[in-house]
């Protein structure tokens, strides 16, 4: 079959190509998510390879989140997203600081023969658990009543736990994935019922400590994207 083209007469010029056309590039999206570094990485290697237009990119920090996301390309549906998230240490994790559910002596005791290599000390170590092992407490419970003659009554109970140790020890232990170990004091408080002893950790200095230490993450990353837009969520 015979293709029949007609030109209209113009000024100008008139190109004939015969051939295959190419294939039209279409942009690829660039999605990743990594640790918290990741965006800044990219940026930065953008950056030296001249690969990265800052006038229509932008960075997010959100520390509730703990995440940084940097957009390139920010008005294109192909927009390149790198996510950045700090990881709490999964060791420090399963301390369940703060945390539910409660501890069994001998389920507790267990768990630190296991995670002995975060202690401070060996001598702390061995102390806290022979400490736990001696275990011993007076549980003291008294009783009021107070009847006012007018139908209400008043009953309260008031509970004395007597340990014969005082639980606590340092730990030294990353908080987050991929940064150097802390130090900070734990405490174990013990819990007495009519059904047994309950334990579990507190640190008023981990809590002190984490919130330090994700300020100057969060600082150091920031310090990486100059020149770029920044958004800050939640701080």
């Amino acid at each position: 079959m015979d293709t029949k083209i007609v030109i209209e007469p113009k000024e100008g010029e008139v190109i004939f190509r015969t051939g295959t056309a190419p294939d039209i590039e279409v942009p690829k999206q660039f999605a990743f998510s990594g640790n918290i570094d990741s965006p800044g990485n990219f940026y930065e290697d953008r950056i030296a390879r001249s690969l990265f237009n800052p006038d229509t990119s932008n960075v997010v920090f959100d520390k509730r989140s703990l995440k940084i996301v940097l957009t390139e390309n920010e008005k294109s549906p192909k927009a390149n997203i790198v996510i950045g998230t700090l990881k709490e240490n999964p060791d420090l994790t399963a301390f369940r600081i703060w945390g539910q559910p409660e501890w069994g002596l001998a389920e507790m005791i267990k768990f630190l023969r296991k995670n002995k290599r975060f202690f401070k000390s060996k001598e702390e170590f061995d102390r806290t658990v022979k400490n736990l092992s001696e275990y011993t407490y007076k549980r003291e419970v008294q009783g009021t009543e107070k009847d006012d003659r007018k139908g209400n009554v008043k009953v309260a109970f008031e509970q004395k736990l007597v340990q014969n140790i005082k639980l606590e020890f340092t730990l030294f232990i990353p908080l987050f994935e991929g940064y150097p170990a802390k130090s900070f004091r734990v405490e174990i408080i013990p819990e007495v019922t009519d059904g047994g002893s309950k334990f579990w950790f507190e640190s008023v200095e981990l809590i002190e400590l984490k919130e330090k230490e994700l300020e100057i993450i969060f600082n150091v990353e920031e310090e990486r994207f100059k020149g770029l837009l920044v958004f800050r969520s939640n701080n």
